[in-house]
């Protein structure tokens, strides 16, 4: 017969107790991270709260009145309880092991927490004591310690009014460290990302003079204070010496928070005009927030209970989102497509909000994931919000484009009613502008096909020139030492010379680089004929350096301007033996990818820095302006228009010292370019 769930609960929590009771020590092992210490955790309830650990070390009974802790999911739990709780934890550690190790409780929470180990004077902190309590600058508590190869044991005294979770876990000293430096790298990341975000709106309101974008900020930073207040940091970076505030800083922020989101959402969503009645109900709720930030920021100091307002602020927040996402979701029902961001951002922090949930409930693991389930939801909720800001802008621009064109049309016709009888006149006037803006256009046009042609002149005839200036240096150096060997020079030279000649017909074909009407000239090109003619050019025009060539058995075919496409894939060899080093290995690779065929150049050369490969492909740009490798940074420039005139796109993997693979994907058949031109 099957348990139901409440049961299965228990009789797991009944077969951990009846393991603990023995109180066999938790040991510290080599390779581990953190280790759970719930399962070995003893405890024992001081209703009094008038308990010492002098009184209970010597009392045997109250030694023996400790008993297996009650855990829920992972971690131990006492509920909502006035009593004080001792916690006894049984640890000890491989011989090979350091003794140094780290206890921590990773729930900050907690009013008063006092850790007692052997021969060590306590440790009293907790969220009711300044930061400065904590023995570890650490947003948890976590408490230095010094283990031995023998069950020891060390003791916590714990109580709170609030719910009392203790998550316990034990560290080796190292390991704690790293993970914490990871751990604030990952926190400064998500604070820096909505930092920049609020920063960045803040910039779009001044510029703009919409409050949208400021009230759209606002949130951002409160909902990150919010934050920072819920995971220790708040207490750590901000208010170390006021722990008064700390208990109900982010139940406060977050109130706020919920001001700020609401007085966005009605801006953006413009409730007022489009959804009336639920205007209003977000203005009550708007101000019910407000209430409870002031009554929360009062709490402190008036000593009333604060689980109402708790309680409140959960049901309004349920009210908010479900309304957030209805108004929207009717809005675009209704034929408005503008909220499909706005729709998703809160739909992504619903979501975030139900993983913690069901962690907190033990329905889903406790993981990375989900234990930051809230914070990763809340900043892709803030990324989609930013989507949505930007569709808003770029929709106002194009009304106000399609604005301007109506009043265009309407002048246009207003001016043609009033100026029948000078029709003739104007018709004139209009075909003499339209010429003379037409010659203008094309003397510009001729004079831009000019300055590109002189400049791709100069890079592509600078390498064949190189070519026949180093082959022209052997022969003087050959001569010089009585060597004559003609027969191996004059090829190369002749094989230069004729790609310049083609290189200089091809250019001067109508400039066909520069017409933006010119049909592409596709043609079938035979993959392997096509490509062993380049590389045994090559290998002559480059001996120092060794060419191979993988052929793809799929692939026997494709088509393009062979012209073009010859220029694009010699433009990517030059490239990579200029950066390469003398013998080392080119190589020309046939690929296939869906729908795409692919050919790559790889080699194993100096290599490109990530910051530079985005920008390699623009005119006139080297990674290296001193070097002393020559070029005008327009090789590449060219390869990328040939491969996007094609309809294709090239793509980049290199490593900086390790080389570079150029990739120039292309259709894979005649089809596809039907109204292909360039």
């Amino acid at each position: 017969m099957l348990f139901p769930k409440s049961g299965l609960k228990l009789l797991l929590m009944v077969l951990i107790c009846s393991w603990s009771v023995h109180a066999v020590a938790i040991e510290l092992q080599t390779g581990m991270d953190a280790l759970n210490l719930a399962p070995a955790v003893e405890y024992l309830e001081d209703s009094s709260g008038q308990l010492t650990l002098e009184a209970i070390l010597s009392d045997s009974k109250l030694a023996a009145g400790f008993k297996p802790a009650p855990i829920s999911g992972r971690d131990i739990n006492f509920g909502y309880s006035s009593a004080s709780y001792w916690l006894r934890v049984p640890l000890k550690r491989e011989p090979a092991l350091a003794a140094n190790a780290v206890l921590e409780l990773m729930y900050i929470y907690i009013d008063k927490i006092e850790f007692y180990a052997q021969g060590k004077a306590p440790v009293i902190t907790g969220s009711a004591f300044p930061f400065s309590s904590h023995p570890i600058p650490n947003r948890f508590y976590a408490f230095p310690i010094e283990l031995s190869t023998q069950q020891q044991y060390f003791y916590l005294r714990i109580q709170s009014e609030d719910a009392l979770t203790v998550p316990l876990a034990i560290w080796q000293a190292d390991k704690y460290s790293a993970e914490s430096q990871k751990d604030y790298m990952l926190q400064s990341l998500y604070y820096g990302g909505l930092l920049a975000l609020a920063l960045y709106n803040l910039l779009l309101y001044v510029s703009l003079k919409d409050k949208t974008y400021l009230f759209y900020s606002l949130y951002v930073i409160t909902l990150g204070l919010g934050m920072l207040a819920g995971n220790g940091l708040g207490k750590q970076l901000i208010w170390p010496d006021f722990p008064i505030w700390n208990r109900v800083s982010q139940s406060t922020i977050l109130s706020v928070t919920g001001v700020f989101a609401i007085v966005f959402s009605q801006r953006y969503l413009q409730t007022q005009r489009q959804t009336p009645k639920a205007h209003i109900f977000l203005n009550l709720l708007m101000l019910g927030f407000g209430l409870i930030a002031l009554l929360l920021a009062m709490s402190p100091y008036s000593h009333w209970p604060i689980s109402g307002l708790l309680n409140l602020i959960l049901l309004m927040s349920i009210f908010f989102a479900s309304t957030v996402i209805w108004i929207p979701l009717k809005l675009m029902v209704a034929g408005h497509r503008g909220y499909r961001f706005f729709l998703l951002a809160w739909g992504v922090l619903s979501i975030g909000i139900i993983v913690a949930a069901f962690r907190l409930l033990d329905w889903l693991p406790t993981n990375a994931l989900t234990a930051y389930a809230v914070q990763i939801a809340s900043a892709f909720e803030m990324l989609f919000l930013a989507f949505a800001l930007a569709d808003r802008i770029h929709q106002e621009t194009q009304l106000k484009q399609r604005s301007q064109e109506e009043a265009l049309k309407l002048k246009q016709s207003l001016l043609k009613n009033l100026a029948i009888s000078e029709r003739n006149l104007e018709n004139q006037v209009k075909e003499r502008t339209l010429a003379l803006e037409a010659s203008l256009a094309n003397e510009k046009q001729i004079r831009i096909q000019y300055i590109r042609f002189g400049s791709l002149i100069s890079h592509e005839f600078r390498n064949q020139l190189a070519i026949i200036r180093s082959q022209l240096s052997v022969i003087d150096k050959e001569y010089q030492q009585g060597i004559v060997s003609l027969e191996k020079r004059i090829p190369i030279i002749n094989l230069t010379i004729n790609r310049l000649t083609s290189l200089f017909d091809k250019w001067l074909q109508d400039g066909r680089l520069n017409d933006d009407n010119h049909v592409l000239a596709i043609d079938r090109i035979d993959v392997t004929v096509w490509l062993s003619d380049l590389i045994k050019q090559y290998q002559t025009l480059q001996p120092e350096h060794e060419f191979s060539i993988k052929f793809n058995s799929e692939i026997s075919e494709l088509f393009a301007d062979i012209d073009l496409l010859t220029m694009a894939v010699k433009n990517l060899i030059d490239n990579a033996c200029k950066y390469s080093p003398e013998n080392s290995l080119i190589t020309i690779e046939v690929r296939r990818r869906d729908r795409m065929i692919g050919i790559a150049v790889i080699d194993y050369g100096l290599g490109i820095a990530e910051q530079h490969q985005q920008q390699i492909f623009s005119d006139y740009y080297r990674v290296n302006p001193e070097s002393v490798i020559q070029g005008l940074g327009l090789g590449l420039s060219l390869v990328k228009r040939i491969v996007n005139r094609h309809g294709g796109h090239i793509e980049l993997t290199s490593v900086l010292g390790c080389g570079s693979c150029f990739c120039l994907w292309l259709k894979h058949n005649r089809d596809a370019y039907a109204d292909s031109t360039i």
